[in-house]
């Protein structure tokens, strides 16, 4: 029942912002009404007659380095289906009028809260119907107080009843004010370099990091890391571990590891995370003996560095999707520096140090306030 309320949530939103394009929109926003704007009718057995529409479509908007991706609340009159006698065109009857968008458009700042704080569009369809149907018992309540807008004392009344409730309400900032949830995760992949110091280095030429890739999970200021990288060097003498290797011919490096990190600070889009952990390294190379099988020597080592990351855009994902709350995302640029005490054998032993440039995803759920 819940999926299919979804579906019909999403099928709803297509036709109604199919028809929605085809009105002739008319939103609070552009000011008080005139009657300039409706349509004309002779000869009907009311005065007026005005279409109001509440519903929803997806927008896009940019502040500096931030996109927020959200469905924006749509509340106005269709002007297409609104007319007027023109024998009744009063200013009392238009005030009435506007008391009815005024309405409309304190429903439609309270539906926008609503949306953005959906976590499905099972919610967000139930959120619609409540708004739409509190706005029209609250407009029945105010025809029926009114006389249709003949009643010019109840008028009045409703006319500063809705200028306060205008200010209460007002509308959502367009900078998101958002409270952090504390788990966040994030991949990232670069590229680099890496040498090593000690007797190591006599054996091994320096190498480049081909490819590393990371993921990551964190909770508050700690972060654990999952990283893996494939580097590419040369062995610059003849030597034996495990067999012998032959100078100049090309060596193979794999890294994989697991850290532990904390965040030590976190401003102007800069956040360094110092971290260590255990990690286990594979030298690979020919074996000229037998050349089905490499030549390999594997150490399981201490791993140690310094995340520095630069936020280059946030992303932010608020209203209805199928999983998950509203959603903060980061596109960072991520400097990696980190070594490893690395010793295949006796004699074959050093620091191993690198360093990678890359770039990288954040996530995290949000709370909207």
């Amino acid at each position: 029942m819940a999926m299919k309320s979804g579906i019909l949530f999403l099928t709803c939103l297509l036709l109604s912002t199919s028809l929605f394009a085809q009105q002739e929109r008319r939103v609070w926003a552009e000011g008080k009404l005139t009657w300039d704007e409706f349509p004309e009718r002779s000869g009907q057995e009311r005065a007026s007659q005005v279409e109001f529409y509440l519903g929803s479509e997806q927008q896009k908007e940019r502040y500096s380095d931030t996109t927020i991706v959200r469905m924006l609340a749509i509340g106005s009159i269709n002007l297409r289906e609104s007319w007027v006698d023109p024998s009744q065109r009063t200013e009392q009857l238009l005030r009435y009028h506007q008391v009815q968008l005024d309405l409309l458009e304190i429903h439609r700042r309270f539906f926008q809260r609503s949306l953005d704080k959906a976590f499905t569009y099972q919610e967000a369809a139930a959120r619609h119907a409540d708004h739409w149907r509190a706005f029209q018992e609250e407009a029945g309540r105010c025809a029926s107080a009114t006389d249709y807008g003949r009643n010019l004392d109840s008028l009045e009344a409703w006319e500063a009843r809705t200028l306060l409730l205008l200010a209460v309400a007002t509308p959502p900032p367009g900078k998101i004010v958002f409270e952090e949830r504390s788990f966040r995760y994030g991949m990232n992949a670069g590229t680099g370099f890496g040498m090593a110091v000690g007797s190591l280095s006599q054996s091994i030429s320096p190498g480049v990091i081909v490819l590393g890739l990371g993921f990551e999970v964190g909770h508050k200021r700690s972060v654990a890391y999952l990283h893996g990288a494939i580097g590419a060097s040369r062995v610059r003498q003849d030597f034996f571990l495990n067999g012998n290797w032959t100078a100049g011919e090309g060596s193979n490096t794999t890294l994989i590891d697991l850290t532990y990190g904390y965040r030590i600070m976190d401003r102007f889009r800069w956040e360094l995370t110092p971290f260590t952990g255990i990690g286990v390294a594979e030298l690979t190379t020919i074996n000229r003996g037998q050349p089905d099988e490499s030549l390999r020597a594997v150490d399981y080592n201490l791993v140690f560095g310094l995340n520095a990351d630069y936020r280059l855009r946030t992303h932010f994902k608020l209203g209805p999707r199928q999983l998950g709350s509203p959603q903060k995302d980061e596109l960072n640029l991520r400097l990696r520096l980190y070594g490893t005490w690395t010793s295949y054998a006796a004699g074959y032993e050093g620091f191993v140090l690198n360093v990678a440039v890359g770039v990288g995803i954040k996530g995290r759920m949000v709370e909207v306030k």
